[in-house]
């Protein structure tokens, strides 16, 4: 099971408040040594809904 956690995030720039929102995917730990091999490296993400579930698919960006 994964997580999905919703964050706020405040930044302080020449006396202005800028805030945004950040959402991070939290996978279980069982899943590092799978995920291992996309470290530092960009990728695409596609999520697709199909009736009650949602698929988010990652694949490596492919270079010129």
């Amino acid at each position: 099971m994964v997580k999905l956690q919703f964050r706020k995030i405040k930044i302080r720039y020449k006396r202005k408040a800028y805030e945004y929102e950040r959402i991070v995917l939290t996978f279980p730990k069982d899943s590092n040594i799978i995920l291992e091999s996309l470290r530092d490296k960009k990728l695409n993400i596609k999520i697709t809904q199909q009736e009650n579930s949602y698929i988010i698919s990652l694949s490596e960006t492919l270079l010129d």
